[in-house]
């Protein structure tokens, strides 16, 4: 591991709570030269996510040196991949990749339509997919086995076919996560508390760092 990874280096079984994600409309506040406060919309939406990390146990060497390592990464790192993990297993069984035929592909469009001939299963309500090699993360609010669309549960931000071709992937399984498999995607975002103290030390024992305040990063 290096701590110039594209990655949060962390286990999944690193993870604990408070782990929450929520989308929301992607505007930001800004705030002008003349001290005046205004809303800038970026258009579509994103999500935000909180993420805690186990406390390590720094009387262990093995554990302390995990610790530093993850607090000199989130020191140097404002923005990294991290897993986002589904509630419900995703019945999904095949190709972790499942082509698909766009027909409404612009953005504000909400159904997508899928090949059910690569896969057997349902997409479930919940469940976070991409789209090809696109970092935005989607989540799926309805899914119909006998036609094969899906309705998303926000309406599509960027065309995801700019070549114009019909066939695109749909990314939906995390298959590994630095040693452990997981059911879920990753997703690009960035901490928004980058530049603030990220870890402290309990009674001497225990090294926390500070639950992550994460922004996807569209």
């Amino acid at each position: 591991m290096s701590i110039t990874g594209s990655t949060l280096p962390i286990s999944v079984r690193e993870i604990s709570t408070p782990y929450t994600v929520w989308g929301e409309e992607n505007v930001n506040i800004v705030e002008s030269s003349n001290n005046k406060i205004y809303i800038s919309r970026g258009g579509g939406f994103r999500y935000r996510v909180t993420l805690n990390i186990i406390p390590f146990n720094i009387l262990s060497s093995e554990s302390a040196v995990r610790f530093e390592f993850l607090r000199a990464y989130l020191t140097r790192n404002p923005s990294f991949s991290i897993p986002i993990l589904n509630t419900i297993p995703n019945q999904i069984v095949g190709s972790p990749e499942v082509i698909a035929s766009f027909t409404d592909n612009e953005p504000g469009f909400d159904t997508v339509l899928v090949d059910t001939g690569t896969f057997t299963g349902d997409f479930q309500p919940g469940q976070y997919i991409k789209f090809s090699n696109k970092e935005k993360v989607y989540q799926v609010g309805d899914y119909n086995s006998g036609t094969g669309v899906i309705t998303l549960t926000q309406k599509l931000r960027q065309k995801v076919n700019p070549e114009n071709a019909i066939n695109k992937t749909i990314s939906y399984a995390g298959v590994d996560y630095y040693g452990t498999a997981f059911d879920g995607i990753t997703g690009s975002f960035v901490n928004e508390d980058f530049g603030n103290p990220v870890a402290s030390i309990d009674d001497g024992i225990l090294g926390r760092i500070s639950p992550l305040v994460l922004i996807e990063n569209i």
